[in-house]
């Protein structure tokens, strides 16, 4: 369909206008009116001095302005110098009566699309997709297309090449693997339990359960941890006839038949509410002191001071030369180094607080360069194991 008589509406002007303004500046690259008329696709729509005035202060003034006033700085969307210098956080406070004649007096100089996320914050966002295992590559592909296309400048520098992410799970366990996420995510915002059957991978490399029997938790965080999502959850268990609420650590994409149990007439809010961090045992929030490696389906035991000697492999005399590489990843910043042997082979001692479920598997992992020196049950237990091995490999030879 033609345009009556060719003419062009004010709210197609000021949509064109607006278009090329996102696409072509930013708050180092503005824009002037000779550039507007020089580019064959935009001219048409920019009138003459008067109309293109008028199209980008009004512009300004719906963008800028909500219904209590004047936006902060940070939120305008259209700016030029004129209106920074009438409305920004350096003008004189006037009165609401003056702003019609200060819109009046404005011109267009410096004028630039201020963009709802910075640069750096669609870095962050694409860093997000590219590395979600709820998102297939081809799909992710998509996504960060269209944020480029649609939520940048063409000043914005692409950082991220064709997508292929490595042993990425099948779109059947992706589409599980979100519904899961919201299904949970949910029961978290309302503060109520959620029921599960947990699984396993057979043969066949399909899930099947581990018990027939739901699991119950109250859930509280979600955790990634090594490209898998696991649900930080208290659950209660038995002991000696006694109930005991326990924090246990549920690997999400291993959940089949995820709901909101229904209230029976004790409860009226659309769920059995969840049980309350206070009474749940071993309960922490820091993640990194607590266990260095997420186990699903595992009861988490009471965070504590272990003391380890760290071996020197590379060489038995440069003792200051210990390689932390290991340790690093698995605790971060949270060990602690106290001291180095004065006597051969110089093996520094160093401190962290962390899960005795977790360090026997890491003092096993690491043999050749981590011995446990206390506390003592911790020892016990590497012992215990390693027992257990030998019974496995050697006493049957």
């Amino acid at each position: 369909m033609k345009r009556n008589g060719g003419r062009i509406s004010k709210i197609e002007r000021a949509y064109k206008l607006l278009q090329y303004l996102k696409k072509n500046s930013d708050k180092d690259h503005t824009i002037m009116q000779k550039d507007l008329r020089e580019n064959f696709e935009i001219e048409k729509y920019v009138g003459d001095k008067e109309t293109y005035n008028d199209t980008i202060t009004k512009l300004a003034m719906a963008m800028n302005f909500d219904e209590y006033g004047i936006k902060p700085e940070k939120d305008w969307r259209i700016v030029f110098n004129d209106f920074t210098k009438n409305y920004g956080s350096k003008a004189l406070e006037k009165e609401e009566s003056d702003v019609e004649t200060l819109t009046s007096k404005m011109r267009i100089r410096g004028l630039y699309y201020n963009p709802i996320f910075t640069y750096e914050e669609i870095n962050y966002i694409i860093e997000a997709i590219f590395f979600s295992k709820t998102i297939d590559s081809a799909t992710a592909d998509i996504l960060i297309k269209k944020i480029e296309e649609n939520l940048t400048s063409k000043y914005y520098k692409k950082n991220h090449k064709i997508i292929c992410k490595v042993k990425e799970i099948s779109n059947e366990n992706q589409k599980l693997l979100r519904e899961n996420l919201l299904t949970i995510q949910n029961a978290i915002d309302r503060n109520v339990q959620i029921s599960f059957i947990y699984n396993q991978y057979n043969h066949d490399k399909v899930l099947v359960p581990k018990s027939k029997n739901k699991v119950t938790v109250s859930p509280y965080y979600f955790v990634v941890n090594e490209g898998k999502y696991f649900l930080v959850a208290c659950k209660e268990v038995v002991e000696n006839l006694v109930k005991i609420r326990k924090l246990t650590v549920w690997r999400i994409d291993l959940l089949t038949e995820v709901e909101i149990p229904l209230p029976n007439e004790k409860y009226q809010s659309g769920g059995i509410p969840s049980i309350d961090k206070s009474k749940v045992e071993n309960f922490t929030q820091d993640f990194s002191i607590l266990f260095s490696n997420f186990y699903e389906n595992v009861t988490l035991d009471k965070p504590t001071k272990i003391q380890l000697k760290i071996s020197n492999k590379n060489s038995s005399t440069d003792f200051k030369n210990t390689d932390y590489t290991f340790m690093y990843d698995r605790f971060g910043k949270e060990f602690k180094y106290l001291y180095t042997e004065k006597f051969p082979p110089y093996k520094d001692v160093v401190e962290v607080k962390c899960s005795p479920y977790v360090m026997v598997d890491l003092a096993l992992q690491y043999s050749d360069k981590v011995e446990v020196v206390e506390p003592e049950f911790v020892r016990e237990m590497i012992v215990d194991t390693i027992k257990e091995l030998v019974r496995k490999y050697i006493d049957e030879f």
